[in-house]
């Protein structure tokens, strides 16, 4: 299949397209009593097509991901972590990090000293390189084993489908503003050229 007019916003819709007809052929195959039926096999034909179509899709996401990153660890550094801002991630629905946490995360991103002070001077330059790399996020909730596992191993930034925060003043960091925060709701599904992705 010819994937080339799709960006990668497009190849997203069209795996949740691929992903939808084998749930909706999974459902009907449920449903019919006899599995050595020509209806029961033709449902089987079509499960694996779109099944075989939707690994497609999963590969060429991978595969531009890889090449040109929606969202580096720098980016996300720069625009949320160096603030200690609340974010709400959620992940292409391709990915491992959406098998393993679901559709959506939400917290503050982790970060240790020595980490903070390399990206500080990594985005200090206009110019800086972009990278793929383990994202940290501490989580409101019970202890449980996923939200040890977004402290510890996280998820990688090429697995991000869009980042929502709040907006607040970017040259102040969060926690130590006092008083009400606003909580105007600004979304980054799309880097803009001037302040995602450096020329």
């Amino acid at each position: 299949m010819d994937f080339s007019g799709y960006d990668l916003n497009g190849l997203h819709l069209l795996y949740l397209s691929f992903e939808e007809q084998q749930n909706n052929v999974t459902e009907q195959m449920e449903k019919e009593p006899d599995i050595n039926s020509l209806n029961f096999k033709d449902l089987g034909g079509r499960l694996l097509y779109f099944s075989y179509l939707a690994e497609a899709v999963r590969l060429e996401i991978r595969k531009r991901q890889a090449e040109k990153l929606l969202f580096s660890v720098e980016d996300i550094f720069r625009l949320v972590g160096q603030y200690d801002k609340y974010v709400i991630i959620n992940f292409y629905r391709s990915s491992d990090a959406y098998t393993i946490y679901g559709d959506e995360v939400h917290g503050h991103l982790i970060y240790g000293r020595k980490l903070r002070n390399a990206l500080t001077e990594a985005i200090s330059v206009e110019h800086y390189n972009r990278t793929d790399g383990k994202i940290l996020i501490d989580t409101i909730g019970k202890d449980t084993p996923k939200v040890k596992q977004l402290k510890t191993e996280g998820f990688l930034a090429s697995e991000i489908y869009s980042i929502s925060t709040f907006n607040h003043d970017p040259n102040e960091v969060a926690y130590r503003k006092k008083g009400v925060k606003d909580c105007i709701r600004i979304c980054l599904t799309q880097p803009k050229k001037d302040t995602l992705t450096p020329s």
